[in-house]
């Protein structure tokens, strides 16, 4: 029967609903204008979209360990009301936001060592990437 003389419902493949969203989100080649990290403002509205004249936000990728994960959506989970929710991207804004203010990028330095280390101990992969020097060695 042809498409056009069926009736029921729209049938859609998983394809159709994975690629769903895809124009909003999807990432074009980097603008010229974008702020690298040696000058990379330090208000935090100015952070918070990648792209404040269009609104939207960039979609990337963020390993975190499964008690990472957990954590952040608890989070918002626990946060949101009968009127709001959140997610774990709202989260993460909102720690990686406050880790700006608070922490110089040396301090960052010392402390992103220090996790490197402590993580390469409980999941032996990290060991796979460059580890930077032993903090205090």
């Amino acid at each position: 029967m042809p498409p056009e003389s069926r009736t029921g419902p729209k049938k859609f493949s998983a394809s159709d609903l994975l690629d769903q969203g895809k124009d909003r989100t999807a990432r074009g080649p980097r603008r010229a204008d974008a702020p690298v990290v040696a000058d990379v403002p330090t208000s935090t509205t100015s952070l918070r979209l990648a792209d404040p004249e269009s609104g939207k936000y960039e979609r990337v990728t963020v390993y975190m360990t499964t008690e990472q994960q957990t954590w952040a959506n608890a989070a918002a989970f626990k946060a949101s009301s009968v009127d709001v929710r959140y997610n774990s991207s709202e989260v993460i804004r909102l720690a990686m936001d406050r880790l700006k203010d608070t922490m110089s990028v040396e301090d960052l330095a010392d402390a992103l060592a220090e996790q490197a280390w402590a993580e390469a101990e409980a999941y032996p992969g990290r060991m796979k990437r460059k580890m930077p020097p032993r903090p205090g060695a």
